[in-house]
């Protein structure tokens, strides 16, 4: 199968190159100039040399043909300090649907983009485990714009035919996680023998392994049975609700850490949602 990749440099991005190279399918990826995959990959993709705003020229002028899957990773705003509502939304809304646009206009057929669980927002906190149907009650720019795109992605399905799927991961962690995520800085710490100032650790999240996520999308891509018009929605995760703390206790346990975690030393942050936990419907 021949896919189109966008966001492959990012971190679930990566890995899902790794994993579709190396299930044996041909793979178009696009990257900014100078940019490199978060983690190493075993074999390179055709890389074209283009941001988000510029990945729709490639459908357009005909240099991206006979396009079996576009799968969309690429998103602004990941980061909580990168985030504002004008590039989220300029990227993960404006940008993405003129792709998608250009990408059906060349004749692909399936769409298979990576939602957040983000879009539920305050709603998601009234839900023992977070239904796809959940009412979207987003907070900020990064949510809001990635709400907006599942709505939009979606709704051009339905009017233009075409298969599509959106996934939606939980909290996602493994190799090639920005430095500033909990896994990444509970390690470093680890590794330096210092002690790990932390919140309480009393959210109750579903941490996934990142290989599960990419494993989830490559399935989606290439193999799941997707009807023309009838676009879905998925959560992504492991089914098994965890405490912060016992995330990171586990982890700290299991990489010998000399120093002390320290539970309590930092607030919760605003709008804190302290039980996130999906309902899974994915089979792949």
């Amino acid at each position: 199968m021949r896919i189109f990749v966008t966001g492959g440099t990012g971190f679930i991005g990566s890995h899902f190159i790794n994993k579709a190279l190396a299930a044996g399918h041909d793979v178009v990826a696009i990257r900014r100039e100078g940019s490199e995959a978060k983690i190493r990959l075993v074999e390179q993709p055709r890389w074209e040399a283009a941001s988000l705003a510029e990945a729709k020229r490639l459908f357009d002028d005909g240099n991206c043909r006979d396009i079996d899957v576009l799968v969309h990773f690429a998103a602004a705003g990941v980061l909580p300090h990168e985030s504002n509502w004008f590039d989220c939304c300029q990227s993960n809304v404006v940008d993405s649907l003129a792709l998608w646009k250009s990408a059906v206009a060349a004749g692909v057929r399936r769409i298979v983009s990576c939602g957040s669980f983000f879009e539920y927002g305050a709603a998601g906190a009234r839900y023992e485990r977070i239904p796809v149907s959940c009412p979207l009650e987003p907070f900020g720019p990064y949510a809001s714009s990635k709400a907006a795109a599942t709505i939009l992605l979606t709704g051009m399905a339905r009017d233009s035919g075409i298969e599509a799927a959106v996934l939606r991961p939980f909290h996602v962690y493994g190799e090639g996680e920005d430095g500033s995520r909990l896994w990444p800085s509970l390690r470093a710490s680890a590794e330096k023998k210092f002690d790990f100032p932390m919140t309480k650790g009393e959210q109750i999240r579903d941490m996934v392994p990142v290989d599960i996520v990419a494993d989830s999308f490559l399935a989606v891509a290439t193999r799941r049975e997707l009807k023309p018009g009838e676009p879905e929605v998925h959560n992504v995760g492991t089914g098994v609700p965890m405490s912060v703390l016992a995330f990171a206790s586990y982890w700290w346990s299991r990489w010998n850490a000399s120093g002390k975690l320290i539970p309590g030393a930092l607030s919760y942050r605003p709008n804190e949602v302290m039980r996130c936990v999906p309902e899974l419907s994915l089979d792949t």
